[in-house]
């Protein structure tokens, strides 16, 4: 016989294998780790060792190293006995030269024994073929087993493989054919039902589990239920009494019965049957004890075997879910800087990383936003969110991280969430924002509109076709420069530069000097980009070109104005009809007196007076032949009203009445235009009223709150009410609509060009009406913060401010001779020019003879030749002191509104009163630079 080592750290292990063994032949050592096996090993030299795997301090594989290392000692063959044996890479039996073989823990005494002989009787360097799972304890002869002290320790060997065994089948099975070895019967029969009441049989031959099972083997119905309900085992032996009530006809064989249940605390799985004990014998209280003991035993493993099963399922959903849905979780210690994830490849493997690593990864641009989130969150213990990009496997991917706080004594301990790959989803949206980019830019292309964007430090991001044909400059050109130089915008009143555009308003009166130096009216209006959080990140800018609109404008005033001749031509050969009337009237009554040698003054006085009346109806039809935008001062709306409603209703049956504050604002308007807007809406309440009545006219201070169409503050409002036929429903929304009428013979321009006035003067003009009761048309004009200007009285006599030199330059000679004549008649004296270059030459020759003259009086338009406007530049270089009247019949030139602008001191607008020509004659020469 040959000297064993057993190196096992478990004592009943041990002892099994001691007692298998000696009851042999064989002389056993016993060593508990592997350091004392090692000193056993060097002393007895044993011819085979036996040895588990793990053991504490030095384990098994650890041993055999540290034994082959003893040159001494022969080649001693090793038995590894473990439970590891599913796992044989971790024994490594390359590194031991092959001089070792492994058995299952727990396996059949007669393999072990059979393998013990092979090892010993013929030595062979490859490894004996593992048994099939399942032949534990399975022995082919019996006689070892009635050692009392062996059935222990295979009973509590086979209680520890149990604990180990993973899998349901090999759990049932094993234990199914192991009782029946132990215990020594000739039939083993292990019934499990599901939850759905159906039955699985184990017999512990292999070719478990069955469906099917003899009947012969099966105990009877009512015992089954006696013991699954009550949870009690039963035994009994044959007799032919007892077999009759028990119900075993037919199963005469069997000498003995026992039927255990298989049931855990929780819950009873089946039950166990052994029948027909060897030699005759009948099953003990002792045995029934035991296999009770072993059966709550197994039921307990099953029962963790299936939650374990569970368990792993659950993961493996989870994973697959994962898997799918490209969700990794992951969880971060704080304090640790380690992060631990869930790889979603279905695998059941946690990896770990250092967090350094970890954020590595993370794109340079995103890596301090991810680290202030988690930092934020760490910081108020709140839930948090973040999208980052991440460099993995040599390609870029965007990941959504969310998560939250764990927290233990109100202190943060770890940070978990999940990370979603959602690149398929950020390449989704850059595909359909490119779209919708590309159908943006297809659609803005296609307007007429320029329309530009700038980021918030205003440089340009965006640039249509449109507004590169406006400015001249490219998209390429435009794009990433400041929009001020780009587009260079004035304000059409003042020329000023508009440096600043600001976001939603609109600019009505801008210039766009583009690339070219070409000037365009534009409409200007701009708004905020901004984002749906309310952010704003940029601006965009739409320019209209209302150059043809600006056309049709003047067109249309032109238009009106040949209608409202033609409307007022009946009137006006009235007016004129009587002021010849009575012109003639006194010339013939003054050579009446002048043949009787009597005072005619009176007479020629009177001619005077008519006269200037007549200049009334001149100024008026002066006002229809203008067109264009307003050329704007501060005037008061007073007398425009009066006598511009006096001289649409002379010679009709139709009287007004005023009701007009005491202080009314003053307005910034063009008096032409305004004029022409009065014109037109008192022409519509006289047509409104065929059979005559009363108009009124009501001239109020009013002020805006916000919220209204116009913008809040003062305005002067004036109402022109009618009580004529009205306007129905249907088409009052109409009337301000070019070209819209429902007379006859009128062309329906007269309330449009109205309405285009008022709009350029920044106002607004609305209209309320009722059918059969007359209409309102209601003008805001906004009032300025200048005192309004007084009316001035015209004096009837004026005194000089000594002699002075006066140089008089018109085109007319009778004109000329005339006011000239005049003039001497109140003391000045007089020099005659006829146009610009005799006046020039005048005024040198006079310096250079040291007589200058001290006022020139300049008519502004000189057919054929240099008119006032070019004479008083080149005067004004000769002697920049100069002082200068300018004169003009067209009182609607912009020279005569702002003649301080281009260098004159005084106006007079023609045909003028000798008085008026006087009075600013007196101004200039006494005042002005005095």
């Amino acid at each position: 016989m040959a000297k064993i080592l057993i190196v096992e750290d478990h004592a009943l292990s041990r002892q099994m294998l001691v007692t298998l063994l000696g009851s042999i032949g064989h002389q056993l050592f016993e060593a508990g780790d592997g350091l004392t096996a090692l000193s056993i090993a060097q002393k007895e030299e044993p011819d085979l060792i036996i040895c588990d795997i793990v053991m504490p301090g030095m384990d098994g594989v650890e041993f055999v190293r540290r034994l082959q290392q003893e040159t001494a000692l022969p080649k001693i063959p090793v038995i590894f006995y473990t439970a590891l044996y599913r796992l044989p890479e971790i024994i490594q039996q390359d590194e031991l030269n092959g001089n070792c073989r492994v058995i299952p823990k727990p396996s059949d005494p007669s393999f072990i024994i059979q393998t013990v002989e092979e090892v010993l009787g013929v030595p062979s360097q490859k490894t004996v073929p593992l048994p099939a799972t399942g032949h534990l304890l399975y022995a082919s002869s019996s006689n070892y087993f009635h050692d009392a002290g062996l059935k222990l320790a295979m009973i509590m060997e086979l209680s520890l493989s149990m604990v180990m065994v993973r899998n349901p089948v090999n759990l049932l099975s094993t234990f199914c054919r192991a009782v029946r070895e132990i215990l020594n019967c000739t039939h083993s029969l292990l019934t499990l039902q599901d939850e759905k009441g159906k039955s699985y049989f184990y017999r512990g031959d292999g070719n478990d589990p069955s469906l099917f099972c003899p009947v012969e083997l099966l105990p009877p119905a009512n015992v089954i239920r006696q013991v699954m309900e009550k949870g009690v085992p039963v035994r009994w032996r044959q007799n032919t009494g007892q077999a009759l009530a028990i119900g075993l006809q037919g199963r005469e064989s069997c000498t003995s019965w026992m039927l255990v249940p298989l049931a855990s605390p929780s819950r009873t799985y089946g039950w166990l049957c052994l029948s027909d004990k060897l030699a005759g014998l009948v099953f003990t209280a002792e045995e029934e004890e035991m296999v009770m003991a072993l059966s709550k035993q197994v039921a307990l493993a099953y029962e963790n075997i299936l939650l374990a099963e569970e368990l792993r399922q659950s993961e493996k959903q989870l994973h697959l879910t994962l898997a799918t849905t490209g969700i990794q979780s992951w969880s971060w210690e704080v304090g640790s800087e380690v992060v631990t994830w869930l790889n979603p490849d279905g695998q059941e493997v946690y990896q770990s990383q250092p967090m350094v690593e970890y954020i590595e990864k993370i794109h340079p641009a995103d890596r301090r936003m991810v680290r202030e989130k988690l930092e934020q969150a760490m910081a108020n213990g709140q839930n948090f969110e973040v999208e980052f990009r991440i460099r993995q496997e040599n390609r870029e991917r965007w990941l959504l991280a969310k998560g939250f706080v764990c927290k233990e004594n109100d202190q943060v301990v770890k940070l978990m969430g999940i990370n979603v790959d959602i690149t398929e989803r950020k390449r989704m949206e850059e595909e359909n924002l490119a779209s919708e980019r590309e159908l943006l830019r297809v659609t803005l292309n296609s307007l007429t509109e320029g329309v530009v964007a700038t980021d918030n430090k205003g440089r340009m991001i965006f640039f249509n076709e449109a507004a590169s044909r406006l400015t001249g400059y490219t998209e390429a050109e435009a794009l990433g420069r400041p929009v001020q130089e780009i587009l260079y915008l004035l304000n059409d009143r003042t020329s000023e530069p508009i440096t600043m555009i600001e976001p939603g308003v609109s600019y009505k009166n801008h210039i766009l000097v583009n690339r070219n130096l070409r000037e365009i009216p534009v409409f200007v209006e701009s708004s905020p980009i901004k984002l749906q959080n309310g952010k704003r990140i940029g601006t965009v800018t739409v320019l209209l070109d209302i150059s043809e609109q600006r056309q049709a404008e003047r067109e249309l005033l032109k238009t009106e104005k040949l209608e409202s001749l033609g409307v007022l031509a009946a009137g006006i050969a009235h007016d004129f009809n009587n002021i010849l009337t009575a012109i003639i009237s006194n010339i013939q009554l003054a050579a009446f007196y002048f043949d009787r040698n009597e005072d005619i003054r009176p007479s020629l006085r009177e001619i005077v007076e008519i006269a200037h009346k007549a200049t009334g109806l001149t100024k008026q039809l002066l006002t229809f032949a203008k067109g264009g935008a307003p050329i704007k001062k501060d005037a008061t709306l007073i007398g425009l009203i009066k006598d511009t409603t006096e001289f649409v209703l002379s010679g009709s049956k139709i009287k007004a009445h005023y009701q007009i504050a005491e202080h009314l604002w003053a307005v910034s308007i063009d008096e032409g235009q305004i004029s022409q807007v009065i014109h037109n809406l008192v022409i519509n309440a006289k047509q409104a009223m065929p059979n005559g009545g009363i108009i009124e006219i009501i001239a109020e201070n009013v002020e805006i709150p916000p919220g209204g169409k116009l913008k809040p503050g003062k305005y002067v409002k004036v109402t022109i009410k009618d009580h004529g036929i009205g306007i129905s429903s249907d088409i009052i929304d109409k009337i301000f609509d070019p070209f819209f009428t429902t007379k006859e013979t009128g062309n329906g321009l007269g309330l449009a060009t109205a309405f285009s006035i008022i709009r350029q003067h920044d106002g607004e003009i609305e209209v309320e009406s009722q059918v059969g009761v007359g209409s309102s048309f209601m003008i805001y004009l906004p009032a300025t913060t200048t005192v309004a200007p007084q009316e001035e009285t015209v004096r009837e006599t004026a005194t000089t401010c000594a002699d002075a030199r006066i140089l008089l330059m018109d085109d007319e000679f009778n004109i000329r001779n005339a006011v000239g004549s005049l003039l001497q008649s109140y003391g000045y004296e007089i020099v005659l020019a006829g146009d610009g270059q005799e006046t020039i030459e005048t005024f040198t020759r006079a310096r250079q003879e040291g007589r200058p003259f001290d006022v020139v009086v300049l008519d502004l338009t000189i057919p054929g030749g240099m008119g006032g406007l070019e004479v008083i530049d080149h005067l004004r270089r000769i002697n920049p002191e100069i002082k200068a009247i300018v004169s003009s019949g067209y009182a609607d030139d912009p020279i005569m509104a702002e003649y301080k602008k281009y260098g004159f001191s005084g106006v007079v607008s023609k045909p003028y009163k000798i008085d008026e020509l006087l009075e600013v004659l007196q101004h200039v020469l006494c005042r002005v630079g005095a």
